[in-house]
């Protein structure tokens, strides 16, 4: 009896399909959404998202998969960083977790960004350069704003490609000064 019970409450507590079919069809639109602005309450939208993402992983479906890993970036909440880094480590397609993670301002975010400015596929450098760009160090202790821009400048002594230099020399001058010299720093959204 107290097992039924306690199955009760959690039932209780899990979001419900149509909330999740209703995410589901803003994911597949052909222009993305403000997940940050969405009416769905922080709870209902970080439930949501983790459970799309993990379908998405055990049904195979990459478009679902990554559009959830996007969303997860577009809502700013820290609740999704393990998820984000889990994705980044894991995935092929390591360039939508680096946006995510410029938007899910964090130490954490820092963290895996700078280790992915190492990473083997230059598309995937270039998003953890702009991701450690689009970070807002303002809510983030001045050791890490420190340790992002020590990272990229160790990143111009090996970068080999002349763009890649010049987007880590824009993220350089953004993340210390606030001064644009790469548009790609003023758009919202990092089109790969």
């Amino acid at each position: 009896m107290i097992v039924a019970i306690l199955l009760v409450g959690v039932k209780a507590m899990a979001i419900d399909q149509d909330t999740v079919d209703q995410m589901k069809f803003f994911l597949s639109q052909p222009e993305p959404m403000n997940w940050a602005e969405m009416q769905f309450p922080k709870g209902v939208l970080v439930e949501g998202l983790a459970e799309i993402h993990q379908s998405g992983i055990a049904d195979g479906d990459e478009f679902m998969r990554d559009q959830s890993v996007w969303a997860m970036g577009e809502t700013g909440y820290a609740e999704f960083v393990p998820t984000v880094i889990q994705y980044l480590d894991s995935d092929v397609n390591g360039a939508i977790a680096c946006f995510a993670l410029g938007k899910l301002w964090s130490a954490e975010s820092v963290d895996a960004l700078i280790g992915a400015s190492g990473h083997e596929d230059r598309f995937v450098r270039e998003a953890a350069y702009w991701g450690l760009a689009k970070m807002n160090y303002y809510q983030l202790e001045d050791e890490v704003k420190e340790k992002a821009v020590n990272a990229l400048n160790a990143r111009l002594e090996v970068e080999d490609e002349d763009w890649l230099v010049e987007k880590i020399q824009a993220s350089i001058t953004y993340i210390e000064t606030g001064i644009v010299t790469d548009e790609s720093l003023t758009d919202s959204d990092f089109v790969l």
